[in-house]
């Protein structure tokens, strides 16, 4: 079930999205979501492969100095900044389990959750960029 909040209201959704595409895109451009300032993203997913869960990125081409995202690689989390680097952590989530991921960009900090716990973490790790948000598959 997918619901998009921003600024304190709910702007998309409640939808269901049965499983990720590993090919297909669906652009947010209604949502008028900030990647490059403070902000929260929570998903529930159920994995058995490799995806993105939220991303800020082109559709298509290379991966780009404004790109952010949070994605599945390997069966671990990953949160990844266009040429800033990557923060990644805790256990294989492609159990066909349902796992909640939590990441939270604050005062430049960012923080992952995964089902409660902490699981990365790393100062400075902010980078203004647009404010469009898909859940494409812009995997580096």
């Amino acid at each position: 079930m997918l619901r998009v909040w921003s600024g304190g209201k709910l702007v998309r959704g409640p939808e269901n999205l049965p499983a990720l595409a590993a090919t297909v895109g669906k652009d947010f451009p209604d949502a008028d979501l900030d990647f490059g300032a403070d902000f929260t993203a929570l998903a529930s997913f159920e994995s058995a492969g490799d995806g993105t869960l939220i991303s800020m990125c082109a559709l298509a081409g290379k991966w780009s100095p404004e790109a952010k995202a949070l994605f599945l690689r390997g069966g671990r989390l990953v949160y990844d900044i266009g040429f800033l680097g990557a923060m990644s952590g805790g256990p294989n989530v492609n159990d066909g389990k349902i796992h909640t991921v939590a990441l939270r960009v604050r005062a430049g900090a960012a923080r992952l959750w995964l089902d409660g716990e902490l699981i990365a973490e790393k100062a400075a790790f902010m980078k203004p960029g647009g404010k469009r948000a898909s859940n494409s598959n812009c995997l580096r």
